[in-house]
């Protein structure tokens, strides 16, 4: 039961800021919505904050089943959304708007919509909004409205490469807006026409510039380079110098038109207008391409790819760009270079699949067979790259097998060089039992010291003797010899020589052995049988074993060396 009640009381403090949270917005709903509405505009800067007041003015406008400020609301909440939430707020004030069954509020709502699927990148979904709003608004009275979702149709059909119906509905939007500053009566409505019709003029001549009628296009900027001197337009005005930059690009006066965009493009940059910047990349590398400065393009065309990588976005306006970079990888045949770039083309043409339904019939046959192409090489590099990657895997496996085999055979060599030069430089060694009992203390307490005392004496002379060479020699036979007992033998051997008795019997067998191999070159002669016979083993395999367990080194390397041996030519 207890445990039970802890459990509620954790759950109770988790959902303790929720239940605040909720609690503040309850409270805040008691304010007007004129009160709320001043909060949340006041603080545009700390959109967390503002979200709250938004948040009780929802609440507000729901409670009193009031759709119109519920439209305003839901308008409001999208404003300081991002763009994961900012859509599902659209929805809702378009639900708002439909219930108020006011025809410029449900426009109004469905241009906005139009705006977002606009931004992003959902052209044809933005166009189908923005005609709804357009029937909605057929008979309104708020011309502002009217001719701002005519604009946005026109924006769409632009982008959607339906030229002329775009150059009609801006040329219709440039009449009003133009029309309209005279007649406005307040300042935000004189504003709100002067900004249109600067937009007009961009795109009026963007467009025209693209057709190649020059001469309207540098007539449009010439009358929206005069109509934004007022520094309250600087946004407008820029637009307006990056057409002008365009304009004497293709004018051939590439250094003013490198200058302007060149000082643009911090401006776009720091208002977040990543499109611009790119377009602005786009036509320097063209003056620079244009001016036999090819290397210096080429970076401009890179930083064009820099921006849609890190925005996951492709502008297929900049698809020369592309095209630029792949036949001058091409040019030096690079491989991954050129293989990146025909995938940005194939996902460019896939977009154009997907969104330019104005193509023709023979222009789309023509996209079809460049894409093709394109997908026809990526595979050819792609199959090459496998086949030259498989040799290359060969070799440089080939190449570690070999590295690893001459490290190891260098390995094994210094160290066996190193230990036959530590067994030829070795004095002569007399016996076992005198070096070792001079260095260790002689102490038991299961033997006397005397017994002790004796036994080593006895292996002192055993050892001088050469006895050791005995054939089946074993620590039973010894212990007779020595008239003694094994386990007392035993003892005094591991106890006060280290180690048991096959390695003393093996020590003793083997030093003499190399003792006389280094002083009897005679020795050196007999083959492995017969050393092992000499030596009191009955076999050559046993010997080799033993002589390897001693010396680290096999009997054969030893005896093939010793003849040979020179200090200086030993690899150490």
């Amino acid at each position: 039961m207890k445990n039970l009640v802890n459990f509620l009381l954790f759950l109770a403090f988790l959902n303790l800021p929720a239940f605040l949270f909720a609690q503040k917005i309850t409270d805040l709903a008691q304010m007007s919505y004129e009160e709320l509405n001043n909060k949340y505009n006041n603080l545009d800067n700390k959109k967390a904050e503002a979200i709250l007041y938004v948040n009780a003015y929802i609440l507000k406008a729901k409670i009193e089943n009031n759709p119109l400020r519920l439209f305003y609301g839901y308008k409001s909440a999208a404003a300081f959304s991002n763009d994961i939430k900012k859509l599902a707020y659209v929805d809702s004030m378009v639900w708002a708007a439909e219930n108020t069954k006011d025809k410029d509020i449900i426009g109004s709502a469905w241009l906005s919509r139009g705006v977002n699927l606009y931004n992003l990148r959902n052209y044809t979904s933005a166009l189908d909004a923005y005609n709804k709003a357009e029937e909605h608004l057929k008979e309104t009275k708020d011309a502002y409205l009217k001719y701002k979702v005519l604009y946005n149709i026109a924006l769409v059909n632009a982008y959607l490469g339906h030229h002329e119906i775009a150059i009609s509905k801006f040329e219709e939007c440039k009449i009003h807006f133009y029309n309209s500053i005279e007649t406005s009566t307040h300042p935000n409505e004189e504003y709100n026409n002067r900004k249109y019709y600067l937009f007009t003029l961009h795109r009026l001549a963007n467009l025209y510039q693209s057709l190649g009628q020059l001469g309207k296009s540098k007539e449009l900027i010439e009358t929206g380079m005069k109509e934004s001197s007022d520094t309250e337009f600087w946004y407008e005005r820029a637009l307006l110098e990056k057409t002008l930059a365009v304009q004497k690009f293709y004018e051939g006066d590439y250094k003013m038109s490198m200058g302007i965009l060149k000082s643009l493009v911090p401006l776009f940059t720091k208002e977040d207008k990543f499109d611009w910047v790119a377009v602005s990349y786009f036509y320097i590398g063209k003056n620079l391409e244009s001016s036999q400065k090819d290397n210096e393009a080429i970076e401009y065309f890179q930083k064009i790819d820099s921006i849609f990588q890190k925005r996951n976005y492709l502008n297929p306006e900049l698809r020369e760009a592309y095209e630029i970079l792949l036949t001058h990888y091409r040019a030096k045949d690079n491989r991954e270079s050129k293989l990146y770039y025909i995938e940005r083309l194939i996902e460019l043409s896939k977009l154009m699949e997907k969104d330019f339904v104005y193509l023709n019939s023979t222009l789309h046959k023509k996209k079809e067979f460049e894409t093709a192409n394109l997908i026809l090489e990526k595979k050819q590099i792609e199959k090459s790259s496998q086949s030259q990657s498989l040799f290359y895997q060969i070799l440089i496996g080939i190449a570690g097998i070999l590295v690893i085999a001459i490290s190891v055979k260098l390995y094994v060599s210094h160290r066996k060089n190193k230990q036959l030069k530590l067994l030829l430089d070795r004095p002569k060694i007399k016996s076992l039992t005198e070096e070792l009992t001079e260095e260790k203390s002689i102490e038991s307490n299961k033997l006397p010291i005397e017994k002790i005392n004796e036994l080593l004496e006895k292996l002192k002379s055993f050892e001088r003797e050469k006895e050791f060479n005995e054939p089946g020699l074993t620590i039973e036979i010894l212990s007779k010899k020595l008239e003694t007992n094994s386990r007392y033998l035993s003892f005094v051997i591991n106890n006060h020589l280290g180690k048991n008795f096959n390695a003393y019997l093996n020590e003793l067998r083997i030093n003499h052995l190399i003792d006389e191999l280094k002083s009897n070159p005679s020795m050196r002669t007999l083959k492995m049988d017969e050393l092992a016979k000499k030596s009191g083993y009955a076999n050559r395999q046993s010997f080799s074993r033993a002589f390897r367990s001693v010396t680290k080194v096999s009997p054969a390397y030893f005896i093939e060396n010793i003849s040979e041996f020179k200090e200086e030519e030993i690899f150490v």
